[in-house]
C-alpha cells in the first residue's frame, strides 16, 4: 500500500512545477513548501524549492533550500550544478568550478557541467586549461555548438588564427544558424592575421632603423629579424635570450623576444616583456607601438589607444600610430577626449 504522504508529496509537487510555469510563483511556493511538509527526506523537494527561489532572484533563501537538500544527500547533483550558477553569478568562479567537479564526480559526461567549468576558468584567465574541458564536450557529443564557439574564440583572442579557422568552420557544420557569424570571425580572423603580420614588419623595419644608431654587432640580431620575417619564432626567441645573457639591458633583444612570444601566440607573455622594457626606459616608442598593437589586436582598443597616444607624445609624426589612433577612435566615439 502506497504512503499516502508520499502521495500527497507528489500532488503538490506537480502542483507546483505548474503553478510555476504559469508564473504563478507564490501559489509555486506554497505548494512546494507542502510537498517538503509530506517528504520532509526527499532531497529534490528542497532542490526545487531552491530553484524556484533562485529564479525569484531570492537568492538567500535559495542557499538555504539547497542546504536542506545537501544535508539529505550531500552528492546531489542538481544542487550542486545550481550552487555552481550562484557561485559563478556572485564572482566566485573558483567556488563554482568545485560544484561543477562534484556533478562531474556523479557523472563525468555531463556536459552542461564541463561547459560550465570551461567558462570558469577562461573568467580565470586558464584557458589552456578550459580548452581541454571544451574538446572534453566534443568527444561526448560531437554537435555539441558552443564548445566549438569557445574554441574558436579562445584560439583567435592568443592570435592562433589557424585553429580559430577550424573551430568556426566546424561550429558552422554543427549548427548552421552560426554560418553567418562564423563566416564574419573567420574574415576577422584573416583581417587581425595579416594586421598582425604587417604591424610585425613595420616594427621590425623601425628597430632595424634604430640598429646602426646604437652601434650594435647586428649579426645575432639580424638573425633574429630573419628569423621573425620567416616565422620561425622559436629560434628568434632564443636568440633573443642569449643576446639578454650577454647584455640583460638590451632593448632590441626585448623588441625580439617581445615579436617572438607575439608570433607563437603568446600576447600576454609579450605585454609583460614590452612593459618591462618600457619601465626601464619611458620613452621607449618601439614598447609603445608594441604594447598598443597587441591590445589593439585583442580588443582592448581604450588600452591600446592609451600606448598609441603615448608614442604620439614622443614622436608627434608617427605616421602608423596617428592612423592607429584615428581607427580605434572611430570606434570609441563616446569616449571623452
Amino acid at each position: 500500500m502506497s504512503n499516502p504522504n508520499l502521495v500527497y508529496a507528489q500532488r503538490h509537487y506537480e502542483s507546483a512545477i505548474d503553478c510555476f510555469e504559469k508564473g504563478q510563483y507564490n501559489k509555486a511556493i506554497q505548494q512546494i513548501n507542502k510537498a517538503i511538509q509530506n517528504a520532509p527526506m526527499n532531497p529534490d523537494m528542497h532542490a526545487t524549492k531552491g530553484v524556484f527561489l533562485q529564479r525569484m532572484n531570492n537568492i538567500e533563501q535559495a542557499e538555504k533550500a539547497y542546504t536542506e537538500a545537501l544535508k539529505l544527500y550531500e552528492g546531489h547533483s542538481f544542487t550542486r550544478f545550481n550552487l555552481g550558477i550562484i557561485r559563478m553569478q556572485e564572482g566566485h568562479p573558483t567556488e563554482a568550478i568545485q560544484e561543477w567537479k562534484t556533478v562531474l564526480e556523479n557523472n563525468p559526461t555531463d556536459v552542461e557541467a564541463l561547459f560550465n567549468i570551461g567558462v570558469a576558468l577562461v573568467h580565470l584567465n586558464q584557458r589552456k586549461e578550459a580548452i581541454n574541458f571544451f574538446m572534453r564536450i566534443i568527444e561526448i557529443d560531437k554537435k555539441y555548438a558552443l564548445a566549438y564557439q569557445n574554441l574558436a574564440v579562445i584560439y583567435r583572442d592568443h592570435s592562433d588564427f589557424d585553429n580559430a579557422r577550424f573551430y568556426f568552420n566546424k561550429l558552422k557544420e554543427v549548427d548552421s544558424t552560426y554560418s553567418e557569424a562564423s563566416e564574419i570571425e573567420i574574415e576577422n580572423c584573416n583581417r587581425l592575421e595579416a594586421k598582425e603580420k604587417e604591424s610585425l614588419k613595420d616594427a621590425i623595419g623601425t628597430s632595424s632603423n634604430s640598429l646602426s644608431d646604437l652601434m650594435l654587432d647586428d649579426s645575432e640580431y639580424s638573425n633574429a629579424l630573419l628569423a621573425i620575417v620567416e616565422e620561425r619564432f622559436d629560434e628568434a626567441m632564443q636568440i633573443a635570450e642569449k643576446m639578454l645573457e650577454t647584455s640583460p639591458n638590451d632593448d632590441q633583444a626585448y623588441i625580439v623576444k617581445g615579436q617572438a612570444q607575439r608570433g607563437l601566440g603568446k600576447p600576454h607573455a609579450a605585454i609583460a616583456t614590452f612593459t618591462h622594457m618600457l619601465s626601464k626606459n619611458p620613452r621607449s616608442t618601439e614598447a609603445m607601438y608594441n604594447l598598443g598593437e597587441i591590445f589593439q589586436s585583442l580588443g582592448q582598443l581604450e588600452k591600446a589607444l592609451e600606448y598609441f597616444e603615448r608614442l604620439i607624445e614622443c614622436d608627434p609624426e608617427h605616421s602608423i600610430a596617428l592612423q592607429n589612433i584615428q581607427e580605434i577612435r572611430e570606434k570609441l566615439p563616446h569616449r571623452r577626449l
